[in-house]
Order: structure tokens, then C-alpha cells, then sequence
């Protein structure tokens, strides 16, 4: 794989492409987060010694900026339509009693050290 061809596979990788709102409503609240995932790893600028105007040409199409029209239109779909979704709250690890007892259960250091005599 040539250096172009690599660089053009890390654009394609780091862009999203732009979906119309009504299709974002028939999608799952998982697939949603994965999508502002998405966005949220788009680049903040192009650096022209390492990226060719040619090369971003490839990607034409696509949101491959944070900050630029697209991007901003493509963040408040998903947040609009997250918004009209139920809330699902995080299921919480241990109960409070429970969380006494894994605190009573666990080794006390002795040491100033994890692994120190004393």
C-alpha cells in the first residue's frame, strides 16, 4: 500500500458521511452514540505538510472537520433526535450494602507501598 493510499484510507476513516435527520429518527439510541463517536473523532484542522489538497479531494462528500457547517448540522441532528429517545440509565455496579461489603472484603495495605513487608 503506497503512502497516498494510506493517508487516503485514514481520511476515509476519520470522515463521516452527512445523513438526512428523517433517517437518523428510525435508528437505535446505540447506533446514535456510535455515530457522535464518529463525530467527535473528526479532525480539528488539516495540516498541509502532512495531508494533499488531492487527498482530501478523495473525500469530498464527506464531514471531515470539526467546526465547519456540516459538522455542526450533522452534531444537532444526532442531538435532537437523541433528545426525543428514552433515557436509559446506567445500571449502577453494587447496591450500597453491597458496596460496604467489598470495601470490608478487600486486603488493607500494610505498607506504605502495595507490595512492601512494611
Amino acid at each position: 500500500m503506497s503512502e497516498v493510499d494510506c493517508i487516503t484510507s485514514f481520511l476515509l476513516k476519520r470522515s463521516v458521511e452527512p445523513l438526512p435527520k428523517n433517517e437518523l429518527e428510525s435508528w437505535t439510541v446505540y447506533r446514535l452514540m456510535e455515530r457522535l463517536k464518529v463525530l467527535r473523532a473528526c479532525m480539528e484542522w488539516i495540516d498541509d505538510r502532512d495531508i494533499f489538497p488531492e487527498e482530501v479531494a478523495q473525500v469530498e462528500g464527506r464531514i471531515l472537520l470539526k467546526g465547519t457547517p456540516e459538522w455542526n448540522a450533522a452534531w444537532s441532528d444526532i442531538k435532537e433526535v437523541l433528545a426525543t429517545k428514552e433515557h436509559l440509565p446506567r445500571p449502577q455496579r453494587y447496591s450500597s450494602k453491597q458496596r460496604g461489603r467489598v470495601a470490608k472484603s478487600r486486603p488493607r495495605q500494610v505498607g506504605r507501598w502495595r507490595n512492601s513487608p512494611i
